[in-house]
């Protein structure tokens, strides 16, 4: 059974018979197998370095189904296993990236109506990410240490612009004396009240 459409790349063999199957146990992204049947050879590819596992009577063994290139079929067929978790993971599709990138939506962009808009959706996808899955991490969340203005302006920030920031130097680093401002004079008063009740002030530097 090849479990993955894209590696199977060629076949030879008078009886070797190939049949597609759709594997209805597995997630939508593994439906479609092939069945192959019969005495020929095959030539299959995949990502990385291909292994081949031997199992024996009572052995299990846990793999991905996205590195599960083929499988021989036996008695006992593989079975889906799904590890205990609490994390619902949901991508929200970014339908910007579909819009060619024309002088019209650059133009747009620079707009404020888009970027009220932009600044409205952003709004209510971290208040879903907040609300629905919550804190998923054993630290502080996002929302603690930065606030949507930073977010902001990390997401408008240029690629590469990090390494520009890092390399700029202070005055003081970067050896440049800069002019220090004269400290102003210093001055006391002390006040005496004599017997009239004449107040004199004597001053001191």
């Amino acid at each position: 059974m090849v479990a993955q459409r894209k590696a199977l790349l060629a076949w030879t063999g008078n009886t070797l018979s190939l049949s597609p199957r759709l594997n209805t146990k597995m997630s939508l992204a593994h439906w479609g197998n092939t069945l192959v049947s019969g005495r020929g050879l095959l030539a299959l590819s995949g990502q990385g370095l291909i292994h081949q596992i031997h199992l024996k009577t009572g052995d299990e063994y846990v793999v991905h189904p996205g590195s599960v290139i083929a499988y021989s079929m036996m008695q006992n067929a593989p079975q889906p296993y799904r590890f205990k978790a609490s994390s619902f993971r949901l991508q929200i599709p970014n339908p910007i990236t579909w819009l060619p990138d024309t002088r019209f939506w650059r133009t747009m962009r620079e707009s404020a109506v888009w970027t009220f808009l932009r600044n409205t959706v952003f709004t209510i996808r971290t208040w879903g990410r907040r609300t629905i899955w919550g804190d998923r991490s054993r630290g502080s969340s996002l929302s603690d240490v930065l606030t949507t203005r930073d977010v902001n302006e990390i997401a408008d920030s240029p690629a590469g612009s990090v390494p520009g920031a890092l390399s700029i130097q202070s005055p003081a680093e970067a050896g440049v004396s800069t002019q220090s401002t004269p400290a102003q004079p210093v001055s006391m008063s002390h006040a005496s009240v004599d017997h009239t009740g004449t107040i004199k002030f004597d001053k001191e530097k």
